[in-house]
């Protein structure tokens, strides 16, 4: 129920169960992907768990992430490390929330209506809600 592209490779204690894996994707040790398709040349590293998302080609997911139901992961990103990508989320390269967030720095409310938007990426154990 799996299938997986040329050169990809899967390490050591990794789950991989209903998905597609691109060629030439290294998964590093104590991976857990379900229900996924991850493209190509892609490196996912230790422990990150991504569930039911698409990861587009060129992506390095760092080490602790988790990559949450429904999300994408835009074509040649570099997410984490001990970053939690919401349910649903669509995670790209597009400058416009960075702009619109420097020309406004001090505009606390801007900032804080954003995060609880979840239009930032917030780490693992992080204070911001």
């Amino acid at each position: 129920d799996t299938v997986l592209g040329r050169k990809s490779r899967i390490g050591e204690h990794s789950k991989v169960a209903a998905s597609s894996i691109g060629k030439n994707v290294q998964v590093l040790d104590k991976v857990s992907i379900n229900s996924c398709h991850i493209w190509e040349s892609c490196t996912i590293e230790r422990s990150v768990t991504i569930d039911h998302a698409i990861v587009c080609d060129g992506v390095h997911i760092l080490e602790g992430c988790v990559i949450h139901r429904g999300s994408v992961i835009g074509t040649g990103l570099t997410i984490g490390p001990n970053v939690i990508i919401p349910p649903g989320s669509f995670v790209t390269c597009h400058q416009g929330l960075h702009n619109e967030l420097v020309n406004h720095e001090e505009d606390e409310a801007e900032i804080e209506k954003a995060i609880q938007e979840n239009r930032f990426l917030k780490p693992i154990g992080s204070s911001a809600k």
